[in-house]
């Protein structure tokens, strides 16, 4: 499986338990037996470096909505390719704008 498969099943997963919302969108997924359904889209969740790249940061105290092991790619003197690795996700809710620190203000 893909990192967005991965993704995209934890999210239904989260939404189904009720500790994710809805994005109000319907989407077509095909399940496992090949059927294709439609079912509404779960709520965004990201890690804390996409919330980054977004100009965001994650809020003071809050804990991953979840933990997913995804691919991620690795590089060191004897090998290099992907390894599964542990990351941590946030809701939208759980993050906050980063304040713009302007040249003026740092004395």
């Amino acid at each position: 499986m893909k990192n967005e498969e991965i993704i995209l099943a934890k999210r239904i997963e989260l939404m189904m338990k009720g500790e994710i919302g809805t994005t109000g969108k319907i989407i077509k997924i095909e399940t496992e037996g090949g059927t294709e359904i439609e079912t509404e889209e779960p709520e965004e969740i990201h890690t804390a470096s996409y919330w980054e790249k977004k100009g965001r940061k994650i809020k003071e105290n809050q804990e991953p909505i979840t933990e997913i092991k995804i691919w991620k790619p690795y590089n060191n003197a004897k090998r290099k390719g992907v390894i599964k690795s542990k990351a941590k996700f946030y809701k939208l809710e759980q993050t906050e704008e980063k304040e713009n620190v302007h040249s003026d203000s740092l004395g």
